[in-house]
């Protein structure tokens, strides 16, 4: 049952949390693997605690992936895990392009309710949400998402949905084309 995470290694994508969920879901899913994609300042911290909780055989490190591997790696997930929260310094994710990648292969999410996330996965429709910073609930997300293929196959199915239908470029665009002519005409 793969889970995976395509990131930066930073405060505010979470991973430490993500690990600390992992070590609990993998107590009623042995064979969890959790592949996370990535490079950052956050490596050598994150490594550390995979050590701590003794998860290596669950988790691996990929970085430098070629895009058929990537592609690979998100159709085969059975779903992508970025439990973001609002780092010391403030800063904290938009909507992660990432995210909507994996929404776009069918992926469903398990994140946060930072931010713009929450526009972009329905709960309990595309994906779950939980709260930043609890892991337990990351966990039980984890659990719920993995252990029932009807629902991930249903979430898989809306996310895609999502990301066609409302985060569409073409669509977007003409929605701003639409809006500077509108503004346009009102200071004529």
């Amino acid at each position: 049952m793969p889970v995976l995470t395509i990131s930066r290694f930073v405060e505010k994508k979470g991973l430490s949390h993500a690990l600390e969920a992992i070590n609990i879901a993998r107590e009623e899913m042995p064979n969890l693997e959790y592949h996370i994609i990535g490079s950052g300042e956050q490596k050598s911290e994150l490594t550390q605690k995979v050590k701590e909780l003794e998860i290596s055989q669950n988790v691996n490190f990929l970085t430098n992936v070629s895009d058929e591997r990537l592609i690979s790696e998100l159709d085969s997930a059975r779903c992508f895990l970025l439990p973001c929260v609002i780092a010391e310094s403030g800063d904290r994710d938009g909507i992660p392009v990432a995210m909507m990648e994996a929404m776009a292969m069918k992926t469903p999410v398990i994140s946060t309710t930072i931010s713009g996330i929450p526009e972009l996965v329905d709960h309990k429709q595309s994906g779950l949400l939980t709260e930043p910073g609890d892991v337990e609930a990351t966990a039980d997300a984890l659990i719920s998402l993995l252990g029932d293929t009807s629902k991930w196959e249903s979430y898989g199915e809306e996310a895609r949905k999502k990301v066609v239908t409302d985060f569409n470029i073409e669509k977007e665009a003409m929605k701003l084309e639409q809006t500077f002519k509108n503004a346009r005409a009102e200071s004529e």
